[in-house]
């Protein structure tokens, strides 16, 4: 499920989604999916892909979805799932 990063040999990082991946929840109503995400986008000004990892994380029963979005950007001003930032430091 890491075909990149199987693709650059980089193991340790290909076995961690591997193994996170094989315990995911798929969410394949993809109707509502759609629905959803074409409601949030028109409400918050958001990008499609982000639009539809909202929509399938409200979808799939999520409490929470990740993501590397800041904070100032539109997808945090969803209220279908609580948005959370991951800080990244280098």
């Amino acid at each position: 499920m890491a075909p990149k990063a199987t693709f650059n040999k980089r193991r340790v990082e290909s076995a961690f989604y591997d193994r996170f991946f094989r315990d995911a929840k798929w969410v394949r109503e993809f109707e509502r999916i759609d629905e959803v995400a074409r409601a949030e986008a028109e409400k918050h000004g958001l990008g499609a892909m982000d639009a539809l990892h909202l929509a399938a994380a409200h979808v799939g029963g999520a409490a929470e979805l990740i993501t590397t979005e800041k904070p100032s950007k539109p997808m945090h001003r969803s209220s279908l799932v609580e948005v959370i930032y991951l800080y990244q430091s280098r």
